[in-house]
C-alpha cells in the first residue's frame, strides 16, 4: 500500500512540474514580445488547462489606469512607453517635442501674426496630443488583451 502510495505521490509532482514548465515557457514568449510570439504562444497554449489559462491571462493582461495617468499629468507618452506601447510612446513624444519647440520659438518670429499663429497651433497641439494621448493607453490594453486571450484560447 505504500508504495501505490509513494508511486501517485511521484506521479502527481511529475505531472505538476510538467505543467509548470509548460506555463514557464508560455509566460517566457509573453514577456518577450506577445505579437512577436503569438503564433507559438498558441500553439504552445493549446493543451493547458482552463485554470492556467486564467492564471496567465490574469498575470499578463494591460491594465490602461496608470498609463493613463502618466500620459494625462506628465505626457509625452511616458504613459505609453510604461505600458509597453513604444508606437504611441513615440508619437507622444516626437509631437510634444516639435509643438513645444513652436511654442517657445514663436517669440523670436519677426512677422507678429505668424509669430501668434505658431504659438497658438504649438498649444493645440500639445493639447490635442495631450487628449489623444490619455485615450492611447486604453486602446492599446484592449488590443493586447484580446489579442492575449486568443493566443492562450482564453474565452469567457
Amino acid at each position: 500500500m505504500k508504495k501505490i502510495i509513494c508511486f501517485l505521490l511521484l506521479f502527481v509532482t511529475f505531472c505538476s512540474t510538467i505543467a509548470s514548465q509548460e506555463t514557464a515557457s508560455i509566460a517566457g514568449m509573453i514577456k518577450s514580445g506577445l505579437f512577436g510570439n503569438a503564433e507559438e504562444i498558441s500553439e504552445a497554449s493549446k493543451n493547458l488547462t482552463d485554470t492556467q489559462r486564467i492564471m496567465l491571462y490574469s498575470d499578463y493582461k494591460k491594465d490602461a489606469t496608470v498609463p493613463f495617468v502618466l500620459n494625462l499629468v506628465l505626457g509625452a507618452g511616458i504613459g505609453s512607453f510604461v505600458q509597453g506601447d513604444t508606437g504611441s510612446g513615440l508619437i507622444l513624444l516626437a509631437t510634444t517635442i516639435i509643438c513645444t519647440g513652436a511654442i517657445l520659438l514663436s517669440p523670436n518670429i519677426q512677422d507678429e501674426a505668424i509669430g501668434g499663429a505658431v504659438n497658438m497651433m504649438g498649444y493645440a497641439g500639445l493639447i490635442s496630443f495631450r487628449i489623444g494621448g490619455s485615450i492611447a493607453p486604453f486602446e492599446y490594453a484592449n488590443k493586447y488583451n484580446k489579442k492575449l486571450k486568443e493566443t492562450l484560447h482564453y474565452y469567457e
